[in-house]
């Protein structure tokens, strides 16, 4: 049964949904990257299912509160086509993350994989490029590649592997831009899965399955 924790750092609390694996023998660390107008708990239900649940889970904040009638909390990254905010948030994550390994001491220093969702998706590419000397994986859903990133002329850090998918009817993002999120990581000789399904801006149930398959 999962346990669920938060731990203060600069400020903002992340979410540990399974916090009873915590311990300096962690292995591997998966951070959550929620969407627009969504929260740090949006994606918790992702834990309880394979491949995760064998990873420490963690969800950060996105660090713009939202005016939204219909949710309590509601964050973004930044504003919608605003990528300095993106960047901005992507760079205070980063040193959050770096001290949150630092804080628990761990053996060794754990794998990290991130996940992002809609906004949190973009997040996580701008995170995972301009930011992380090394990454697990890269998982990426229902999203679109930052247009800053056709600018980015600097080193591209390890990643072992990067699975895109996209929903066939999601009228938020068009789902040509898996295709495009495809062809860039591939043409920097990433190994890219990409998987989509009939639903629309959403995580389709198969998503586990698929994802047991191509990471582990």
């Amino acid at each position: 049964m999962n346990v669920n924790k938060y731990i203060n750092i600069q400020g903002n609390q992340l979410l540990i949904s399974n916090s009873d694996t915590l311990n300096n023998k962690t292995k591997s660390i998966t951070f959550f990257l929620h969407g627009y107008g969504a929260n740090q708990s949006d994606l918790v239900f992702m834990s309880e299912f394979h491949p995760f649940n064998n990873s420490l889970c963690v969800f950060p904040q996105g660090f713009y509160k939202l005016d939204n009638s219909y949710q309590v909390e509601s964050y973004s990254w930044g504003e919608i086509g605003n990528y300095k905010n993106i960047i901005k948030s992507a760079e205070l994550l980063n040193s959050i993350i770096n001290e949150f390994i630092s804080l628990n001491k761990f053996n060794k220093v754990p794998e990290i994989s991130i996940v992002g969702f809609s906004q949190g998706g973009m997040m996580a590419q701008i995170l995972a490029i301009n930011y992380l000397t090394e990454l697990n994986n890269l998982i990426l859903l229902s999203t679109l590649l930052p247009p800053i990133m056709y600018d980015y002329s600097g080193s591209y850090p390890p990643m072992n592997k990067i699975f895109i998918s996209h929903g066939t009817e999601d009228n938020v993002i068009d789902p040509s831009n898996a295709d495009l999120i495809f062809d860039y990581y591939k043409k920097y000789n990433y190994y890219v899965e990409i998987k989509k399904y009939i639903m629309g801006h959403t995580i389709h149930n198969n998503l586990f399955k698929d994802l047991s398959e191509y990471l582990f």
